[in-house]
């Protein structure tokens, strides 16, 4: 009894939670509402307060369609006089519409026209984007009769306005171009066509974009769809090259912008762009290049014996002594001559030497040299 008792205080609970959390829910997959501003109709053939009337039945109705948020019509009215349409007549041009659009901060603008011909009453009525300042949809109606029947079908002009718009909603569009041109298009796995790419309806939300060529390298992009909005795309392909390269030892290691990718001899596809390579081997000189690969390149390292730098390091030291060696004493002999020359003018006669610092060099003498120290 008590378990059947707390299931059924559980069972309660339960809904009433999840009744409190429905609004939420439902208000959160509600579409977006944007601003629309209604202009008033055109008349022609009718009288200006009739086609007055019916613009404001028109804004009515739009307002209980609850699809758009809708200026009100003192401040369209004041718009339009501080922008002075009555220099052109009545505002029902795209452009004139768009910049009653711009100055309200709405997304859409309706306009039209209501007339007549005959027995036969004619609306029109044009929806129009603000900021393409083209045509988004058109509603019209035709009616036989007294121009009051045509207050209901403002009514339905309104909700066939506002079931379009919802449709709408839930799209926008695409367009793709890309270098080179000819490439395909895949979205979210599947082919659509090729570029250049011009998709009028795309589901909102998130996609995946890939561009393949023969011959370059796969161009992936996500992008976000958002409703009534076109999305473009510009994509540059690079083209795949093939690079061989080989190295004397062979099997010696190859990184590429830092990373080991295989060993000596290795070939295969790269796109084309700057890249560091750096080739090693064990008891060699690692040999290190930039390159900037645009077509096929073949490229070879000679890496260099770190015992054969060593033996060629060993001879150089050599021969650098050796050098210094041959000059320590020719410095000597001229410290000899100098000396001998000091002796000579403090006695009988001055003489000069000029000796090479190398064996076997001239020496000219002026009178005659006295012995060298220390000889009998």
């Amino acid at each position: 009894m008590k378990i059947m008792t707390l299931f059924v205080l559980f069972i309660f609970t339960f809904l009433a939670f999840g009744s409190s959390w429905t609004p939420l829910l439902a208000q959160q997959k509600e579409p977006p509402k944007l601003t629309l501003g209604v202009i008033p109709l055109k008349a022609t053939g009718v009288k200006d307060y009739e086609a007055l009337s019916l613009s404001n039945r028109l804004h009515s109705e739009l307002v209980n369609t609850k699809q758009f948020r809708v200026v009100e019509t003192e401040r369209i009215n004041e718009v339009l006089h501080e922008i002075g349409f009555q220099q052109y007549g009545f505002c029902t041009d795209e452009e004139c519409a768009a910049k009653v659009g711009s100055v309200l901060g709405a997304q859409w603008m309706v306009t039209g026209a209501v007339g007549r011909i005959g027995e036969t009453y004619l609306v029109d009525v044009r929806m129009i984007d603000v900021n393409t300042r083209q045509v988004f949809l058109t509603a019209s109606r035709d009616f036989v009769g007294q121009i009051d029947g045509l207050l209901q079908y403002m009514e339905n002009i309104a909700k066939e306005l506002a079931a379009k718009t919802e449709h709408r909603l839930k799209y926008g569009s695409l367009e793709i171009t890309s270098q080179p041109p000819s490439v395909f298009v895949f979205i979210d796995g599947e082919l659509k066509g090729q570029t250049p790419f011009d998709l009028k309806e795309i589901f909102i939300g998130d996609h995946a974009i890939e561009l393949k060529k023969a011959g370059y390298l796969t161009w992936e992009e996500a992008i976000v769809i958002e409703p009534l909005k076109q999305k473009k795309v510009d994509a540059i392909l690079k083209k795949l090259c093939t690079i061989k390269v080989t190295s004397i030892p062979l099997y010696a290691k190859i990184y590429i912008n830092g990373k080991y990718v295989a060993n000596t001899p290795w070939n295969d596809l790269l796109p084309e762009g700057a890249y560091k390579l750096l080739v090693s081997k064990p008891n060699y000189l690692s040999e290190e290049r930039t390159i900037n690969l645009t077509q096929d390149d073949q490229l070879v390292f000679e890496l260099k014996s770190l015992a054969e730098q060593e033996r060629i390091a060993k001879l150089r030291q050599d021969r650098l002594k050796d050098q210094k060696s041959k000059a320590k004493k020719s410095s000597k002999k001229w410290l000899w001559g100098i000396g001998s020359a000091v002796v000579v003018g403090g006695g009988v006669a001055a003489f000069l030497i000029l000796r090479s610092g190398e064996e076997g060099g001239r020496t000219d003498v002026i009178g005659t040299p006295p012995e060298p120290p220390g000889k009998p």
